[in-house]
């Protein structure tokens, strides 16, 4: 990322990487419609999962710069159980367990 304090690029690097990241129990999910009807989860990240205006402000922008997707609360009944089918169907968790992140100064 150019621009930005080094804080500021670690912490989108950070968010980043959780969205991409197999899931582990976020908060919120982000469930996106794909081809063939088949859907794809990413974790909200922590820091923009932390109330619920900060997260629909994620969905928002998600909606407008990637595509339509639902915002899913985790911490009901409802959406403990699209968490545990989304650790088994997310497409990032036929990735490595591990988001590694190298710094780098231009």
């Amino acid at each position: 990322m150019l621009g930005g304090t080094f804080y500021e690029s670690s912490m989108f690097s950070d968010a980043l990487a959780e969205v991409v990241s197999p899931i582990d129990s976020p908060r919120y999910l982000i469930r996106r419609k794909g081809s063939y009807g088949r859907s794809d989860f990413h974790a909200v990240p922590l820091k923009l999962a932390l109330n619920k205006s900060n997260a629909e402000a994620f969905h928002r922008n998600w909606e407008r710069y990637v595509g339509p997707a639902e915002l899913i609360y985790t911490r009901n009944a409802e959406g403990r159980n699209v968490l545990a089918k989304s650790r088994l169907k997310a497409f990032s968790s036929a990735f490595a367990r591990e988001v590694r992140r190298e710094d780098q100064w231009l």
